[in-house]
């Protein structure tokens, strides 16, 4: 699915790969599970109902919808909100939400409106995790990594909940630095993981450009929280059958960045 000049996601239709989504790091953003001491991690090794548990993440920046699977595979409630009618109805449309660990529909409520907006009016203390994903039409908008639009995503988190952020660039441009600093100005843990083509550099270095001959664009997702976070390893209930999944977990943890 295209919205301007970006590829918002997209879905394999055949082979091993069905179903799976032909962009890994949009899986990066599952790590929150992942997180050792929080929650989360707690009632997916119990097998408890995480909604029982009281626990509820956030999404916004829908596109295609894959970084929400995981959660509602895992029978998280999750409040998504996306800006973008059409792309909303679009995903919906053509690439649905699975349903939940019973078979039940999937615990999700979708809002229409404006990331910054709805923080902005959000208590405090809602959620778990807030998952921060808004590239689009081959931009970001500025107004979604502000100080003030990171400082309301750690209002609403839990104490220790975790933020997860993707942004696409290179790492050793003056946007990525600006996004890493202002992140680590609101939470004082900050970590930084690389979905990076074969060849290329995770660290953006300019000495080292790919075969290609172009520079090291990458999208890179940011996960940061007030308390530190320790990823446990991924385990095959993590990747709910899908290899590109399994491949990403993994391959998330090889492609640390150092800020």
């Amino acid at each position: 699915m295209r919205a301007g000049h970006s590829l918002l996601g997209g879905t394999y239709t055949r082979g091993n790969d069905a179903g799976d989504s032909v962009f890994y790091g949009f899986y990066y953003h599952d790590a929150h599970r992942l997180v050792r001491d929080r929650a989360l991690n707690a009632a997916v090794d119990l097998g408890k109902d995480p909604a029982q548990e009281g626990i509820k993440g956030l999404m916004i920046g829908y596109g295609i919808g894959v970084a929400a699977h995981a959660y509602v595979h895992s029978g998280v409630p999750l409040d998504i909100v996306e800006l973008d009618k059409h792309v909303l109805d679009l995903a919906r449309a053509y690439f649905p939400l699975p349903a939940g660990p019973h078979g039940d529909p999937a615990n999700a409520t979708f809002h229409v409106a404006d990331g910054r907006k709805f923080v902005e009016y959000t208590r405090g203390a809602s959620y778990d995790f807030v998952i921060h994903d808004v590239f689009s039409g081959g931009s970001v908008p500025s107004a979604m990594f502000t100080w003030e639009t990171f400082a309301h995503m750690r209002r609403v988190l839990k104490p220790g909940g975790t933020l997860s952020v993707n942004f696409v660039g290179r790492a050793h441009e003056l946007a990525f630095r600006h996004v890493a600093k202002t992140l680590r100005a609101v939470f004082p843990y900050v970590r930084c993981f690389a979905e990076m083509p074969e060849g290329a550099n995770k660290d953006g270095a300019e000495a080292e450009v790919p075969p290609t001959g172009k520079d090291d664009v990458a999208n890179y997702v940011f996960y940061a929280s007030s308390q530190p976070m320790d990823f446990r390893p991924p385990e095959t209930r993590d990747a709910f059958n899908s290899m590109m999944r399994t491949y990403a977990l993994h391959k998330r943890m090889e492609n640390e960045v150092a800020l």
